[in-house]
């Protein structure tokens, strides 16, 4: 797991060089990637100690408890790029996301609820968005940073893809069950998801910075709201149908 962690180049970030209007833009851009990085830390602690009361294979507690990790470096680097756009220090405030609960479920329907949430829909979103965003970046340590978070999101997010195919292969009625259950819960999270990212899709703002500022900032990590979106309908189709599909999961998405 430590060969996913290149070194990051400082020094060869040329935020320095940015319009005051782009450093800003940028700033924010990390400035907010970095509140929801930490924000995640609690949400896989709160998993780990959940997939450890359900008695869960040592492998996927072993990865929920280095995700909690890896979300404290990711917040690390990117208060840390935030700040190299912002000219000031950048720390997150303090406060710990609920994970979604229903003290009524079934512990197996909450688990694989919290995987849908954290893993399936928010941490694959993410690595989608994370490979386009590596693909616009022309600032190395921007890059350096999106091959590092990059390779740590792929693994959070196949975390929770074969936690939900181990509780569907199981026999008898706790897997029909289950797949009762989610056959009806993944759209609303899909809905909570697109409401907590996009709010209503419909009146998504126009970007921040237009022509060549805005390539610019791409270069060093913004994207717009709207490419963002596009990103989300496109891995619905590309991503998420298909591996519901895989699951034995019979799921309609909005797209």
């Amino acid at each position: 797991m430590e060969a996913r962690h290149r070194p990051i180049v400082w020094d060869a970030s040329t935020a320095g060089r940015l319009p005051a209007e782009v450093r800003e833009v940028v700033a924010d851009a990390w400035r907010t990637r970095a509140i929801a990085e930490h924000r995640s830390v609690g949400l896989f602690a709160t998993y780990a100690i959940d997939l450890a009361g359900f008695g869960a294979p040592a492998e996927f507690l072993s990865l929920a408890c280095r995700a909690a990790l890896d979300e404290v470096r990711h917040t690390e680097i990117f208060a840390r790029l935030a700040a190299l756009y912002s000219g000031e220090d950048e720390t997150p405030p303090a406060g710990i996301e609920p994970m979604p609960d229903d003290r009524s479920l079934p512990h197996d329907h909450q688990l694989a609820r919290e995987a849908v949430y954290l893993s399936v829909a928010a941490e694959t979103f993410s690595m989608v968005s994370l490979a386009e965003q590596r693909k616009r970046a022309t600032d190395p340590t921007v890059r350096d940073v999106y091959q590092t978070v990059l390779a740590d999101e792929m693994h959070h997010a196949r975390m929770g893809w074969a936690l939900l195919d181990l509780l569907l292969r199981r026999e008898g009625e706790v897997a029909t069950s289950l797949r009762a259950y989610l056959e009806k819960e993944v759209p609303l999270c899909f809905e909570r998801l697109v409401d907590l990212t996009f709010g209503d899709p419909s009146s998504i703002p126009e970007p921040s910075l237009s022509g060549e500022l805005r390539t610019l900032a791409e270069g060093h990590g913004y994207i717009a709201l709207q490419d963002q979106y596009a990103l989300y309908r496109s891995a619905v189709a590309d991503v998420w149908v298909p591996g519901f599909r895989a699951l034995g999961l019979s799921v309609a998405l909005d797209a």
